[in-house]
């Protein structure tokens, strides 16, 4: 039992030496080195579906999926109920309501379970962004939820 922790004891120290000479004044990484240019994110094109267009999909029945039922509840916050649903989900079109409110509301937006999946139909129109969409199919003015 001592023998064991002599070597140990010897080697550790002859181990971490031999690293050293290995890489003599390596610093190793400097985060401080990095600069503001190397962190900068590339710009990115406009988003093709803004929250304010989701929130005129959500208020206007001719754009609403088939199937979804919709309850205003408060300023861009609704009561949303879909086929697969046991029971009525808070859901809310803004994103500064959601992040204060996110432990009993969703964010209806792509990737959230309770969004539609995209079905693209064969006699779909073909637009850039979906408020494109809206100017085709709207002869009205959409009116609040």
């Amino acid at each position: 039992m001592c023998g064991f922790l002599h070597v140990v004891a010897t080697i550790t120290p002859i181990g971490e030496r031999q690293l050293r000479r290995e890489r003599p004044g390596s610093p190793g990484f400097d985060i401080d080195a990095v600069t503001d240019t190397d962190l900068v994110e590339p710009a990115s094109p406009p988003a093709p579906v803004t929250m304010d267009d989701l929130e005129r999909v959500i208020c206007d029945t001719a754009f609403r999926p088939p199937g979804i039922a919709v309850r205003g509840l408060g300023p861009r916050e609704y009561a949303f109920q879909q086929p697969g649903l046991a029971r009525e989900v808070r859901i809310s079109t803004d994103a500064a309501y959601y992040e204060q409110n996110a432990d009993n509301v969703e964010l209806w937006s792509p990737g959230n379970p309770t969004f539609p999946p995209l079905t693209i139909r064969p006699d779909a129109v073909q637009v850039e962004r979906l408020v494109d969409l809206f100017k085709l199919k709207s002869k009205t003015v959409p009116t609040p939820c």
